[in-house]
């Protein structure tokens, strides 16, 4: 065999290995830019839980008498032994019940400069016959073994280096209180005790001391630790600003208490730069009618249920630049209409629940967060204690959650917009209520969009990297618009008795469907307009009970156009004015000439790759053909002499 034989049989063989593999990525669905699914899809995050942090079960109890009856119904303490020491402007009162049996002035104290210090309240009660209820156990540590309620008016500091530590002894009616007064702790730990382990009270079962002011007062609370304190009666979860009260947290960690710190119809109050973490409920807890809070540049992790929740019409305040993470449940909660709050600059990631949670809240802007490695990354739901009304969910980057933005429950008027949706689990976005999407960008999800609901819109969506674009679920129905929308199995899908309004704009842009095996599956119906379907194996799909309004769109595939199944097709499906290129432009139907349609039959892959498998093998053969007879010519063997 010549050499020249050799290289044309070679390349015969190339061509043929060459046609096969484009006949078979045409027949696979890998030709043309289409995506495999099946082969190349896998859900982008891999949810893992992390390890068990048990909830102490709740045992709440009332308070009577409560931690302010020493100063607001001294007549409940009648004929009980509670001891109180109530701190007035200008002197310390000790009581036994109701009666007062100690009575010391501030003046009487040698250097009295008028600021009232707990080392100051702690020399009177030295005098007292009762000496041991607040002492000074070793330098500047002090502690307290009876109630101590401020009474109005009264202003006391717990301040370092004078106070460095005080202990609250864990038993009954242990506290600091105060109504209508101003504290401040400063550089100073507070926590329970127990004097007989010398350690602190570290059962959140136990009904461990609390700090409680209320009725207008004021605590500040400045570079310190607060920890181990926790009763679960009214105002008095660990650390707990009540009603009309005001004051500031910065720079303090709050831990292991029963909720890290609380308020109650508190008024401005503002958590600044502080640690909330492994407390046995809540990490912060602003609650009933509180209202104009400032919570930023906080953290939350490690607290066994929500790292911050607002309950109970905690209304027009900002949470701002906060961490929230590693929670049992929630990261950032606005709960039972707390409502015209604003969330943004968050970062809340890997909660057991949710990233960031709106429910049965209204008129929130969660905005420009960063939520990642939750079960949802923002989720919006009314339910029988408040309704969900005119929420925004907008800039924020929603990552590697289960799912990315949740609406349901009988929410309304919700809006998503220029959010960037990535790496969810399953669905990037789900709208179970009606709700708006405004240029949203989601990449990496089994489904983009799954609307349950009659009524949604989406405006500007894009996608890619999806198992599914938009997904209309059966009896729900949305209009869509201005979108580029992908799906490497199916871009859009209208599930039965769904329903879908899909356009472009009306100063001309396309909507867009590209990169999918079928572009549009219609089992429900569809009203579509000016679309632009390409780069994809089939265009239109029309399932049996489906129906399809096809108007000014143009369509080119590498399969087949407009495939309509079942009996009755054109009376089920009608294309106007619209370009359809495809091997096999129009299945399942006649051709609708008088609609001003062009529609153009294109050779397939196979169809290419068979021609020029045709052609090369010819040219092959011819050649062949002409230079083997040279070859034999040129190699016939010389006649031997005889």
């Amino acid at each position: 065999m010549t050499k020249k034989y050799v290289v044309s049989a070679f390349a015969l063989g190339l061509a043929v290995l060459l046609c096969g593999t484009l006949g078979l990525l045409t027949v696979f669905g890998k030709g043309g830019n289409i995506l495999n699914p099946g082969a190349n899809w896998a859900s982008p995050t891999r949810y893992s839980e992390q390890p068990d942090n048990p909830l102490v079960p709740r045992n709440r109890t009332r308070l009577i008498p409560d931690q302010f009856n020493a100063i607001t119904a001294p007549k409940k303490l009648a004929g009980t032994p509670i001891a109180n020491i109530v701190v007035r402007p200008d002197r310390v009162d000790i009581q036994s019940g109701d009666r007062v049996v100690f009575s010391g002035a501030f003046r009487a104290l040698p250097g009295f400069d008028g600021r009232v210090s707990l080392a100051d309240v702690a020399n009177l009660v030295a005098r007292s016959p009762n000496p041991s209820l607040l002492r000074q156990t070793s330098t500047g540590v002090f502690q307290l073994a009876a109630g101590l309620v401020q009474s109005p008016g009264s202003r006391m500091e717990v301040v370092a280096p004078e106070v460095t530590e005080l202990r609250l002894v864990s038993q009954p009616y242990v506290y600091m209180s105060g109504v209508g007064a101003s504290v401040l702790f400063k550089d100073v730990k507070v926590r329970s005790w127990v004097p007989s382990a010398d350690e602190p009270d570290t059962n959140p079962a136990n009904k461990r001391p609390f700090l409680s002011y209320d009725d207008g007062g004021r605590m500040d609370i400045t570079g310190s630790d607060i920890s181990y304190l926790g009763q679960d009666a009214s105002k008095a979860y660990g650390v707990s600003w009540g009603n009309g009260t005001t004051g500031q947290a910065d720079h303090t960690t709050f831990h292991h208490n029963l909720f890290g710190a609380y308020t109650g119809g508190a008024v401005g109050v503002a958590f600044k730069n502080n640690v909330f973490r492994e407390n046995s409920r809540y990490g912060l807890d602003p609650h009933t009618d509180s209202a104009g809070l400032v919570v930023t540049d906080n953290e939350a992790y490690g607290n066994n249920t929500h790292g911050i929740i607002f309950s109970k019409s905690v209304n027009h305040s900002l949470v701002s630049g906060n961490k929230s993470h590693d929670n049992g449940s929630n990261g950032i909660m606005m709960d039972e209409k707390c409502d015209f709050n604003t969330i943004k600059n968050n970062q809340s990631w890997g909660n057991r629940g949710d990233g960031i949670v709106l429910q049965g809240s209204s008129h929130n802007v969660v905005e420009s967060n960063v939520v990642t490695g939750n079960q949802v990354g923002v989720r919006v739901n009314a339910n029988n204690l408040g309704p969900a009304d005119s929420n925004r969910v907008r800039d924020n980057q929603i990552d590697g959650n289960k799912l990315g933005i949740q609406v349901y429950g009988g929410a309304r008027d919700t809006v998503t917009q220029t959010n960037k949706v990535t790496k969810s689990g399953d669905q990037a976005v789900q709208f179970a209520d009606p709700a708006t999407s405004q240029s949203d960008t989601i990449t990496d999800a089994h489904k983009a969009i799954v609307v349950r609901s009659v009524g949604s819109v989406i405006q500007g969506l894009k996608t890619s990297d999806v198992g599914r674009g938009v997904v209309i679920a059966e009896g729900a129905s949305a209009s869509v618009d201005s979108s580029q929308i992908t799906g490497e199995d199916i871009a859009i899908e209208v599930r039965p008795e769904g329903h879908i309004d899909l356009a472009g704009t009306d100063g001309g842009t396309l909507a867009t469907v590209s990169q999918a095996r079928k572009g549009i599956f219609v089992s429900g119906t569809a009203d579509l307009r000016d679309i632009s379907i390409q780069g994809v194996q089939r265009g239109v799909l029309v399932d049996s009970d489906g129906r399809a309004t096809i108007t000014s769109t143009k369509i080119v595939t590498s399969s087949k156009g407009v495939e309509v199944l079942g009996f009755n097709g054109r009376g089920r499906v009608q294309l106007v004015s619209s370009d359809v290129s495809a091997p096999d432009p129009l299945v399942g139907s006649t051709l609708w000439k008088e609609s001003g349609n062009e529609l153009s039959a294109i050779p397939s892959w196979l169809a290419v790759a068979g021609a020029f498998f045709v052609l090369l093998a010819t040219l092959l053969h011819i050649g062949h053909r002409v230079l083997a007879p040279m070859s034999q010519v040129r190699h016939k063997s010389m006649p031997q002499d005889a």
